[in-house]
């Protein structure tokens, strides 16, 4: 049975995608946006034209590739939001396993600067305790959202119920910490 590890780069702009096959024949990866609508129109990331892996040969072992954020770009994907990487193989049967992945570099920017702001502000300033409660909020969506991505098991088919569920809750959850980056808390009706 195959296997597939998502990361992102420490600069939030490389995609590392780690993966393990066992005498298995490796057809390609698949990144699948989640939006509101559901989960969108697959864009093919690597095949065996840009891998060392031969189309018609079973191979084993443990792969690594970097997927730079122009790939996504370029077809069209935003590099932000909920994303399913899904993993095909062929052996005697064809299989594929899903890795789940929030891509949310807008996110961490903006608790930074949310974080700057709070510090650079006196110790009463109310506008900077709104600005320290927004970047706390947000990482915590943030965190909750990749956390719960974490929870559906590899096999799970793309359109499994859970995993719908589960896609659902951590969008919602990026796009309120989004929500709260562009207009704050709105604690006493201003943006932090």
């Amino acid at each position: 049975m195959p296997s597939i590890k998502i990361n992102i780069s420490n600069d939030l702009d490389v995609l590392n995608v780690s993966y393990t096959l066992q005498n298995e024949v490796f057809n390609n990866i698949t990144v699948y946006p989640f939006t509101a609508n559901g989960i969108g129109e697959g864009v093919e990331i690597l095949n065996p034209g840009n891998t060392v892996q031969n189309l018609d040969v079973a191979v084993s072992g443990t792969f690594n590739h970097n997927v730079v954020k122009s790939v996504f770009t370029t077809s069209g994907l935003p590099f932000s939001g909920v994303y399913l990487v899904e993993l095909n193989v062929g052996s005697e049967v064809n299989a594929s396993v899903i890795a789940n992945i929030l891509l949310a570099k807008e996110v961490d920017c903006c608790i930074a600067d949310k974080m700057y702001t709070a510090v650079d502000c006196g110790c009463d300033d109310v506008a900077c305790n709104e600005s320290l409660m927004d970047a706390q909020k947000m990482f915590l969506f943030k965190q909750s959202a990749e956390y719960v991505l974490k929870s559906v098991a590899l096999t799970a088919p793309r359109d499994d119920i859970k995993r719908l569920a589960i896609l659902t809750d951590a969008q919602n959850k990026y796009n309120k910490a989004i929500e709260l980056c562009s207009n704050g808390c709105g604690c006493g009706n201003s943006p932090s």
